[in-house]
């Protein structure tokens, strides 16, 4: 009985702290994930951090493409079960590192993804408000 309720336990856990989703087309994955599958150096999360961090609010010098963005609104509604529209889904640009585009999420139901206003991967901190989230995504 023992055995059972904490199989059941890890099994809430991965299904709660895994959003990763992959679709024919593309995959979209959490920060953490990213770099936990060496998709992201630490030197990426640095810049990510440093783009995102910084309280005069640097812009990435680049723009990420209108038909990227609709794409990776879609694909996030998608992976988290959405029926809501793209307009409801704002984004920041970060970058694209290792072929993988990293973006900031705004969205009203980041549910589970909003539990703390800090992330910590290796050594860069990333600060969030409510609502927010870094995602990484990549199309096939």
């Amino acid at each position: 009985m023992i055995k059972r309720f904490i199989y059941c336990l890890i099994l809430t856990g991965v299904f709660f702290t895994s959003m990763g989703c992959t679709t024919n087309n593309s995959e979209i994955l959490t920060l953490p994930e990213a770099f936990n599958q060496a998709l992201l150096t630490v030197s990426d999360l640095e810049t990510i951090a440093y783009y995102h961090n910084d309280d005069s609010m640097p812009v990435y010098p680049e723009s990420l493409d209108e038909k990227i963005q609709k794409k990776i609104k879609r694909d996030f509604l998608n992976a988290v079960n959405s029926s809501d529209t793209d307009k409801d889904v704002s984004l920041v640009y970060y970058g694209t590192y290792n072929k993988y585009v990293v973006v900031l999420i705004t969205y009203e139901d980041l549910g589970e993804f909003t539990v703390s206003p800090t992330e910590t991967i290796s050594e860069s901190t990333f600060y969030y408000v409510d609502n927010q989230r870094i995602f990484v995504w990549k199309e096939k």
